[in-house]
């Protein structure tokens, strides 16, 4: 009969350590493997999120600007814009381009008179030359007052003397001109108080 070699004590001991040494070493590399592919996958992840924002970051449109305002409305202002009071020489405007003695004559005979005379009302003065050669007159003057309304007449030239300011008076009385304007313009003025169609103010 042959003999059965029946494993000690101390064999059976040893066989026990090296499995429980193997169980652990394996524990130890199925840890380790997870660990390693629970970072690949963490950091794939990361890499993944990155890469679309990138991409939403590129769709996104460059050339938008936004302002966010540094003034609350309550503390707003507004701007009052006061309108100066109107100057006592209206403003002159040619409509053509005058020489320069044409236009002395015109301002000394006709605008300076004019702007005397109307000077509670006009604001505005325009002189237009007349090129019509059937025309007996030389110029259109347009008179602009303060309330909008618009006046005017036509001057002329007597043996290339251009003539002076004679004022159109209304309905119902003679001309009344002040004791200034007398003064400054007798030769207008005179002309009215001989027709008795003029009067100077008291």
């Amino acid at each position: 009969m042959e003999q059965q070699n029946i494993p000690s004590s101390q064999t059976l001991n040893s066989n026990v350590q090296l499995s429980s040494n193997n169980n652990k070493k394996l524990i130890v590399i199925g840890v380790a493997l997870l660990l390693v592919v629970g970072s690949g996958s963490y950091f794939l992840g990361v890499r993944s999120q990155q890469n679309k924002q990138k991409e939403m970051v590129k769709i996104l449109p460059t050339n938008i600007i936004e302002i966010s305002p540094t003034v609350k409305p309550k503390e707003m202002k507004v701007a009052v814009i006061s309108i100066p009071p109107i100057a006592n020489s209206p403003t002159v405007a040619y409509l053509f381009s005058p020489i320069e003695q044409e236009k002395k004559e015109i301002e000394e005979k006709i605008i300076q008179p004019l702007a005397e005379h109307r000077k509670k009302y006009v604001v505005a003065i325009e002189v237009k030359k007349i090129t019509d050669k059937s025309s007996s007159y030389d110029y259109s003057i347009l008179e602009i007052d303060k309330n909008g309304g618009t006046g005017g007449f036509l001057a002329k030239k007597t043996n290339g003397v251009l003539d002076w300011y004679a004022p159109e008076c209304g309905v119902g009385g003679p001309c009344l001109f002040t004791k200034v304007f007398a003064q400054k313009y007798p030769m207008i003025v005179n002309n009215y108080i001989k027709l008795g169609t003029g009067k100077i103010e008291e």
